[in-house]
């Protein structure tokens, strides 16, 4: 039994290390909002975008757990139906509905925390919605890694000053210097079973180019893997 129990844990303990990348700074956006004078709303607003990729599902789990009201938006019924078991309060199909639209319906007083993995005309449409001092967090931009032009906007920065909001964005090496305390608490809930965490296994070093591109394409659930 020893020896099964410290094998769950040395599993947590790897499993933490997968998640660690690109998620731990949520919590520190989440910090940054404790020390508001005046939040517009007890239970914070979140968007998550990409949510069903590696990062973006994990993140919208501690959002969870911090007691976000969390919306997440992600592309096809497989993705946003694991995203509902996975607990979160509202999942937005971007590839069967105006995901702009279904925000507004949804986040009826607005947004307070945005981690984005998209940018684009999503970005835009966020931009249009946030609180007072809300808070973004740029992770990513895969609506614009494959365009052959430059990408147009976000057209409403303004709403940044209007809102006296704060984006910014995030590298996960910047916060190397805390990886014990996201180790710490990403190991405690998966043992919790408070996170949920999948992986999309490929195989065949062969087939290292159409995997890469299963990223951009959307085909991926959970982390993307290469076995090779």
């Amino acid at each position: 039994m020893a020896l099964l129990v410290g094998r769950h844990i040395q599993l947590a303990m790897e499993k933490a290390l997968e998640l660690f990348q690109n998620v731990y700074l949520f919590q520190l956006c989440l910090m940054c909002l404790d020390s508001l004078e005046s939040p517009l709303t007890l239970v914070y607003w979140t968007s998550v975008s990409g949510a069903a990729g590696a990062t973006g599902s994990v993140v919208a789990q501690i959002a969870k757990i911090k007691g976000c009201n969390v919306i997440a938006i992600a592309g096809g019924e497989e993705k946003c139906g694991w995203l509902e078991d996975c607990g979160i309060d509202h999942v937005i199909d971007y590839k069967h509905c105006n995901a702009g639209k279904e925000l507004k319906k949804i986040a009826t007083s607005g947004i307070d925390i945005y981690f984005d993995n998209v940018g684009g005309p999503l970005l835009e449409a966020v931009l249009f919605q946030i609180n007072l001092n809300a808070r973004i967090v740029i992770c990513g931009s895969i609506s614009n890694y494959a365009s052959e032009e430059m990408p147009v906007g976000p057209r409403n920065l303004s709403s940044l000053i209007i809102q006296r909001a704060r984006m910014e964005g995030f590298l996960v090496l910047d916060y190397l210097h805390r990886t014990d305390e996201a180790i710490d608490d990403l190991s405690k809930w998966l043992m919790e079973g408070k996170i949920q965490h999948r992986e999309d296994i490929q195989e065949g070093i062969e087939n290292c180019p159409q995997t890469l591109n299963r990223l951009f394409t959307g085909q991926n659930l959970g982390k993307q893997v290469l076995k090779i």
